[in-house]
């Protein structure tokens, strides 16, 4: 069994996850007669999840390999009913992350897609570096950062490119928000970096 990293439910309540073949979980502690993990569901997925799940409201996403490109699937939580499908330019590298009704990912070719419960909002080649760590929502948009040392400040429904910062060095981690329009990075040799989003 290769586990996925686990995701948890909108509600905060549940965890999902995929065992790397073809069987998800969604799991929740129980307190009788003890305090303990069990397992709310079980479903099963027609291939082998090739990336993280993701749980939002009431849709589950997953990747699974094609032949030269990733699909994300989606299905309704409720009865695991197939929805929408989604196929993406290329092999996905980086996510899938949730940001509040929507989820972002990068993959092979470059490309930073974002998709929702049933479509793809946007996919752009505009970022030219692999994404790092988690993104950040941020002003009706979201923050993430590249390994080539840049801080992207981006809009959600469009993907177009607020502001860059360019902190001059390769970066180890993704943004945390730290006050106001400040995030903290740390660059790939330990500096510890404090970039403020300007000229908004």
């Amino acid at each position: 069994i290769n586990w996925q990293r686990p995701t948890v439910g909108p509600a905060g309540e549940d965890v999902w996850l995929s065992d790397g073949r073809v069987q998800v979980y969604q799991l929740a502690i129980s307190g009788t007669p003890r305090p303990h993990i069990s397992a709310l569901t079980q479903r099963q997925v027609d291939a082998p999840l090739v990336a993280p799940m993701v749980v939002l409201e009431s849709t589950a996403f997953g990747i699974v390999r094609g032949s030269s490109q990733d699909i994300l699937r989606r299905w309704a939580v409720a009865d695991w009913q197939s929805l929408q499908q989604t196929e993406l330019p290329g092999q996905i590298v980086w996510g899938p992350h949730p940001l509040g009704d929507y989820v972002l990912l990068m993959t092979n070719e470059g490309d930073l897609v974002s998709v929702d419960g049933q479509t793809q909002r946007f996919s752009m080649d505009t970022i030219t570096s692999a994404a790092i760590g988690m993104p950040q929502q941020y002003d009706d948009g979201f923050v993430l950062a590249t390994m080539d040392g840049s801080i992207w400040h981006l809009d959600a429904i469009s993907g177009q490119v607020r502001t860059k910062v360019d902190v001059g060095e390769a970066l180890g981690t993704g943004p945390v928000p730290f006050a106001g329009n400040r995030f903290i990075v740390c660059g790939a040799d330990g500096t510890l970096h404090i970039v403020a989003l300007t000229g908004e």
